[in-house]
C-alpha cells in the first residue's frame, strides 16, 4: 500500500482471517488478552484456546461497555501479556467498542493490538492510524458489499519483523506464506476464490464511485433512523442508544407474547 501498510488477502470468511492473525502474530508461548462483550469477542477467545495460546479474558456481559480502567489493571498486573484482541462493531448486540481509546492505552506499552473490523469497515467511523491498531481484520461481505468467501488482514509494516519469532501453527492460515506469494508472484499461495475476489474489487470500485465511506455511512445512518422510528412505532424497545450505537445494525426487543417468527 502507498502508506506502508500491507493487505493480505486469503480465501475464507472472517473467522479464517481472525484465526490466521492470531496464529501468525501471537506466539504459542505469549499471552493474549481478549476483551469481549458479545458473541464475536468470545469467538476470538475460543480461537485462542484452540490454538493453545495462553490467554487472559476480560469478559463482559453482552452489550456491556468496556471499562478502560479494568483493562489497565489487567495489563499492569500481568507483564506476560504481549497482545490484545477485540472487536470494533460487536454485531451480536449492535455496539461499537472504544478502539481508539484502547489504542491510546496500549501504545506506550508497545503491545500488539488486533482489531476485528469485519462488521464496521465501510459503514462505521474507523481509522487504522487513529486506533493505533497493529492488525485489522476485514471481510469482503458486510458493509463493503462484496460476497462472502474472501477476507483480509491489514498490518503495520513493522509488525512482520516484530513477530519473526512466531512459529506457524497452520499451513493454510500462515499469513507469511500469503505475504511472500503476493510479493513474489502477485498471487495467493493456495487456490484463490476468484469470483469472490473479482466481486470484492467491483464492490470497492462501487464504493469509491458512490463517494467513499462518508457517503455510505450517511446512507446507513439514514436507514438506521428510519428503522428505529418504525420499530418504535410498532411498540418495540430499542436495545441501545447514544454514541456507541452502530449505524449498520439495529437491535430491538420484541414485545411480550410476540415470537420472532410471527414478527418476521
Amino acid at each position: 500500500n502507498d502508506d506502508g501498510k500491507l493487505s493480505v488477502l486469503l480465501g475464507g470468511g472472517a473467522t479464517a482471517a481472525t484465526e490466521a492473525a492470531l496464529a501468525t502474530f501471537v506466539g504459542a508461548e505469549e499471552r493474549l488478552l481478549v476483551v469481549s462483550n458479545g458473541a464475536f469477542g468470545e469467538r476470538i477467545a475460543e480461537m485462542a484456546q484452540c490454538l493453545g495460546t495462553p490467554m487472559s479474558h476480560l469478559r463482559y456481559d453482552w452489550g456491556e461497555p468496556i471499562v478502560l480502567e479494568q483493562m489497565q489493571g489487567m495489563l499492569d498486573g500481568d507483564p506476560r501479556i504481549r497482545a490484545v484482541a477485540m472487536v470494533h462493531h460487536e454485531t451480536s448486540v449492535g455496539r461499537l467498542n472504544p478502539v481508539n481509546e484502547v489504542g491510546r492505552l496500549l501504545a506506550p506499552r508497545h503491545l500488539r493490538y488486533i482489531v476485528d473490523v469485519v462488521s464496521s469497515l465501510g459503514a462505521e467511523d474507523f481509522d487504522m492510524v487513529r486506533s493505533r491498531a497493529s492488525v485489522v481484520i476485514g471481510s469482503a461481505n458486510k458493509c463493503l458489499h462484496g460476497v462472502a468467501g474472501a477476507a483480509f488482514v491489514i498490518t503495520r509494516p513493522e509488525l512482520w519483523a516484530e513477530t519473526e519469532h512466531v512459529r506457524p501453527r497452520s499451513m493454510y492460515l500462515d499469513l507469511r506464506r500469503y505475504r511472500t506469494a503476493q510479493r513474489e508472484t502477485g498471487q495467493t499461495p493456495f487456490t484463490p476464490a476468484v469470483p469472490v475476489v473479482v466481486a470484492l474489487e467491483a464492490a470497492l470500485h462501487e464504493l469509491e464511485d458512490q463517494g467513499g465511506v462518508p457517503v455510505r455511512r450517511a446512507t446507513y445512518q439514514a436507514l438506521n433512523a428510519r428503522l428505529r422510528a418504525g420499530l418504535l412505532g410498532l411498540g418495540m424497545k430499542l436495545r441501545f442508544d447514544g454514541p456507541a450505537l452502530a449505524a449498520s445494525l439495529t437491535v430491538a426487543q420484541l414485545p411480550p407474547g410476540i415470537s420472532f417468527g410471527s414478527f418476521y
